[in-house]
């Protein structure tokens, strides 16, 4: 599934409203949240 796509998929299911653009930028900022669930 694309950015855009879980975009359109979050906005279709009143989740969220953002762009594919500011999806991208906050999983960025959360990197190292990520790293620490994998590890």
């Amino acid at each position: 599934m694309s950015l855009r796509e879980a975009t359109a998929w979050a906005q279709l299911h009143s989740i969220a409203e953002l762009s594919d653009v500011a999806l991208m930028k906050r999983l960025q900022n959360a990197a190292d949240w990520f790293a620490i669930l994998a590890a």
